[in-house]
C-alpha cells in the first residue's frame, strides 16, 4: 500500500507523453527517455520480488531445530504422557509448527508465565546447581536444547541419553 503512494508520482511521470502533457509553470516534464528507465526498473523489481514471494518458502526456519522436533513428532515424544523442556524461541517455533496443539514449556511471553517457571528456565538457561531437581519437580522427561549450552553437558553426566542430534541441537531423555 504505502509504496503505491510513493511510486505514484514517478510512474505519472514515466507513463505520460511528455509532448501533449501540460507541464506545470516553472517544472520540466523530465527526461522521457529517464522515466522510461525508472519505470523500467520498478517493473523489473516487482517481477524479482513476486517471483522470489511465489518461489520460495514464506518463513524462515533457519536456525530452529526443525529435524529434532520431526523426530520428536514422529517419536510421540511431543504427547503425554512425556513432558519436553527447551528453550524459548524453540516455543515459539513449536507453535508456529502446531498451533494450539502445541504444549510449549515456555516461550518469548515471559510476563504470561507464573515467576516460579521463569527462575526455573533461567536456571536451566544457565546450568544452576538446581537444574536437575527442576526437571524432576516438573517431571520433564525430554529435552530439546541448543547442544553447547551447559545444560546438554549437565544431563549427559547425570545419565541423560542423547537419542537425536543435529548439528546446533541435542534431544535428551531420561
Amino acid at each position: 500500500g504505502p509504496l503505491a503512494v510513493v511510486l505514484a508520482p514517478v510512474l505519472g511521470r514515466a507513463v505520460r507523453r511528455s509532448d501533449t502533457a501540460a507541464v506545470p509553470p516553472g517544472r520540466s516534464g523530465g527526461n522521457p527517455r529517464m522515466n522510461r528507465a525508472v519505470l523500467a526498473t520498478i517493473a523489473a523489481a516487482f517481477v524479482v520480488f513476486g517471483t522470489l514471494a511465489l518461489t520460495s518458502d514464506p518463513i524462515d526456519t533457519v536456525g530452529y531445530p526443525e529435524e529434532s522436533v520431526t523426530w520428536l513428532e514422529g517419536q510421540g515424544l511431543l504427547a503425554e504422557p512425556h513432558r519436553l523442556a527447551h528453550q524459548e524461541f524453540v516455543g515459539n517455533y513449536l507453535t508456529l509448527r502446531f498451533g494450539d496443539q502445541a504444549r510449549v514449556f515456555v516461550d518469548d511471553r515471559f510476563d504470561m508465565y507464573p515467576l516460579a517457571l521463569s527462575q526455573d528456565y533461567r536456571t536451566l538457561l544457565d546450568g544452576g546447581p538446581a537444574t536437575i531437581e527442576i526437571l524432576e519437580r516438573r517431571e520433564i522427561d525430554v529435552v530439546l536444547w541448543w547442544r553447547q549450552l551447559p545444560l546438554a553437558q549437565i544431563l549427559r553426566s547425570a545419565g541423560w541419553q542423547e537419542v537425536f542430534g543435529e548439528k546446533d541441537y541435542v534431544v535428551l531423555q531420561r
